[in-house]
């Protein structure tokens, strides 16, 4: 079994609900793809405001939580920026990869 994107994944909902999140402020290098047929996973860059680091662990449940409950991604990984590093300011579009057709 080849991985890839799953058909018909609501890419820019699963944007949407996560920079909804308080404290998000955007997203890219964002990936998803389907390990097996009951497995997903994602990894993406979270831009997010100047927060103390001792709440970054907070924010990251919070959001692999609601990948878990509304996407069925059960394995993520999570790099979080702060909006003012470089990457988030060179970094253009809305930085979605669909595996299948980078």
């Amino acid at each position: 079994l080849m991985e890839g994107s799953p058909p018909d994944f609501p890419f820019e909902g699963l944007r949407e609900v996560l920079i909804s999140v308080n404290g998000v402020v955007d997203m890219h290098h964002l990936h998803v793809w389907e390990i097996d047929e009951q497995h997903r996973a994602l990894e993406a860059h979270v831009v997010i405001e100047n927060l103390p680091i001792a709440v970054h662990a907070t924010l990251r449940k919070e959001l692999k939580d609601l990948l878990h409950d509304k996407f069925d991604i059960d394995h993520s990984t999570l790099e979080f920026e702060l909006i003012n590093d470089d990457c988030f300011s060179q970094c253009s579009g809305n930085g979605i990869h669909n595996k299948n057709k980078d």
